[in-house]
């Protein structure tokens, strides 16, 4: 049985999804899972630097780039539910 709750998958095999065998609290509250996203290498690069990392999406024409290029587009939107 899958713990991967989908949120979106692309035609490059790119696979959003929360965890759900990974459950995120706070003050005993359940705030919600873990939320995995898994690059194509030929869409993304990841560059390390001392304390953290970047993931750059360098394929405007690919799915998962219009997909978060969409979020942006509806950022004002989405924030009012926040």
């Amino acid at each position: 049985m899958s713990t991967k709750s989908s949120l979106f998958l692309t035609n490059d095999n790119e696979h959003c999804y929360e965890e759900c065998n990974s459950p995120i609290h706070k003050d005993g509250e359940f705030l919600g899972y873990e939320i995995c996203v898994e690059f194509d290498d030929k869409n993304a690069t990841i560059e390390t630097y001392t304390g953290g990392f970047s993931i750059y999406l360098n394929d405007p024409e690919s799915e998962i780039y219009k997909l978060i290029m969409l979020l942006k587009n509806k950022e004002t939107e989405i924030r009012k539910t926040l």
